[in-house]
């Protein structure tokens, strides 16, 4: 055997694990761009003289999504387990209620990637 063949067959250690970890980077970074689109729509305040209602709106909005990308980012880390891939599915639905449905696919095929990892 060659030095180098044991390396090679090292990298890959898994199917799974390849799946779990793409999920990972797939929730993680729909959560942070939940995050971003959070700051930037509770920063709207400022039209608060010529629009009132639009950015009080605006800013619960940006909360809302602060929060649930918080909450989706602390669960992505264990996307591999049952009980927080479900929770990120449904915080990926609620997302998608609340108007990110371009970030809430990336979270939801991201837990179901940990999910087919079991």
């Amino acid at each position: 055997m060659l030095p180098l063949e044991g390396l090679l067959f090292q990298e890959v250690t898994s199917i799974p694990g390849t799946l779990a970890n793409i999920g990972f980077a797939m929730a993680m970074i729909g959560s942070i761009i939940l995050i971003i689109l959070g700051i930037a729509g509770a920063l709207g305040i400022f039209l608060l003289i010529f629009y009132p209602i639009y950015s009080i709106a605006a800013f619960f909005w940006g909360i809302i999504m602060i929060i649930l990308g918080l909450m989706c980012a602390g669960a992505a880390k264990f996307v591999d387990r049952t009980g927080p891939a479900l929770w990120l599915i449904v915080l990926g639905i609620i997302a998608a209620i609340f108007g990110a449905w371009f970030v809430s696919w990336l979270i939801i095929i991201g837990a179901i990637l940990g999910l087919i990892s079991r």
